[in-house]
């Protein structure tokens, strides 16, 4: 019998338009400069950049070969990777968006991915169809968050998004003992990748600057799907303990695309760096207590708070973010429960884990979310007046405050 996987969500697409009819076209002079997009439907282009005018007026993505003219750091990826990365897609010549997404991940793949591995990435995306979907996925993903206002890039990223997770799903329901290692590793890259995409603004947000306000959080939002974003990241921990057999020769084998040379992966050593004192009375654990007790609140708040306490010594440098997302591995699906309710120690944790991550300034995917929310829940504890209770109890949260309000300038602990 199957052993029950854990369920995510997947993405509905929404149906496009009709199909236009034919009409025939003028003959043209033909152009080397002008965007992927003409040249695949063959037709003139006016060159206009960053978007041509046709393009611009039918919706279209619109990609140049040399992307603004960079055509030195193109040379230097191809350089660097031995030979441009062909990408085997199940897509015909004549869809553009298609090209299109694959010529932007293969000539801007370090920018996109943003991890020392990027191209050997890339290369294993050849053989694992999952992982070719997802990578396009996150493609797409980086060309909306450039430019929001092209729906194309919203219908392409939702269109890879929902291949990579049917299949993502397809491996997570396979009995444990028919799995191979090969598809434990595929999983959980797949997962870094779509917590990238979870983890950028919508498309909704990203068009309004207006919501790069706090206000405009889900911390405020009186949505009952208000965390629906985190839906992925709620998997996570039972995930882990549903391929624990697996995940020590997965992590050796996936662990380097995320370090720079030289560098090791470290596993999450929970009681290595102890908590503030403060941090321990206010969560009610016990740093020199490893009993296991699953039914306490205490236990729900101890490996997260210990996570954070090692992640405030590391800079926010190469591989750390790698092991800054370690954090969504040790949270529980209560937790996400109590940010619902808006609990106001699970904010707080919360909070401070996006405090340390909105130090990444240089990541396109994480640094304005992260910002924006770590922002948001520190206005809503303020306004609870928690440091004004009585007795020990605001004294703690007095301290706590300072703590949260130096996160994103934490360098190292």
């Amino acid at each position: 019998m199957a052993s029950k996987a854990p369920a995510f969500q997947v993405i509905s697409l929404v149906e496009g338009g009709g199909v236009r009819d034919y009409k025939r076209r003028k003959a043209h002079k033909k152009t080397r400069a002008g965007c992927l997009t003409c040249k695949v439907k063959k037709v003139k282009c006016d060159e206009k950049r960053p978007v041509c005018q046709r393009c611009g007026r039918n919706g279209r993505v619109c990609n140049y070969d040399d992307f603004d003219g960079r055509e030195q750091e193109h040379a230097l990826v191809r350089r660097n990777s031995g030979a441009t990365i062909g990408l085997s897609l199940p897509f015909s010549d004549s869809e553009a968006s298609s090209i299109n997404i694959t010529n932007h991940l293969q000539n801007h793949c370090t920018e996109i991915v943003q991890i020392p591995g990027s191209l050997k990435l890339l290369s294993l995306a050849r053989s694992y169809p999952v992982l070719q979907q997802s990578l396009l996925a996150v493609a797409a993903c980086h060309l909306r968050q450039m430019a929001p206002t092209v729906r194309q890039h919203q219908i392409d990223e939702k269109l890879h998004l929902d291949l990579a997770l049917q299949s993502y799903q397809s491996i997570l329901y396979t009995p444990k003992e028919k799995l191979c290692q090969s598809d434990v590793d595929c999983v959980m890259l797949c997962t870094t990748l779509f917590n990238v995409i979870a983890f950028t603004l919508s498309q909704s947000e990203d068009e309004d600057l207006r919501d790069l306000d706090p206000e405009n959080s889900w911390v405020f939002s009186p949505r009952k799907d208000r965390l629906s974003w985190m839906a992925l990241q709620a998997g996570i921990h039972p995930l882990l303990r549903y391929l624990s057999p697996f995940m020590s020769k997965t992590m050796e084998a996936i662990s380097p695309l995320f370090l720079s040379p030289g560098e090791l992966f470290m596993g999450v050593p929970l009681w290595l760096y102890e908590p503030p004192k403060t941090w321990i009375g206010a969560f009610g654990i016990d740093s020199s207590d490893s009993t296991t007790q699953l039914n306490s609140t205490s236990d729900l708040y101890r490996a997260p708070v210990s996570v954070i306490a090692w992640l405030r010594t590391l800079p926010p440098v190469g591989g750390s973010l790698f092991q800054h997302l370690s954090f969504l591995g040790k949270i529980q699906p209560r937790f996400r429960y109590l940010l619902y309710d808006r609990d106001e120690r699970a904010l707080w944790l919360f909070g401070y884990w996006l405090g340390l991550m909105s130090r990444f300034a240089t990541f396109w995917w994480c640094h304005k979310h992260a910002k924006r929310d770590h922002k948001a829940i520190g206005m809503w504890l303020g306004r609870l007046q928690l440091t004004e209770r009585v007795g020990t109890e605001g004294e703690t949260w007095k301290e706590l405050m300072s703590d949260y309000n130096m996160a994103p300038h934490v360098l190292c602990a």
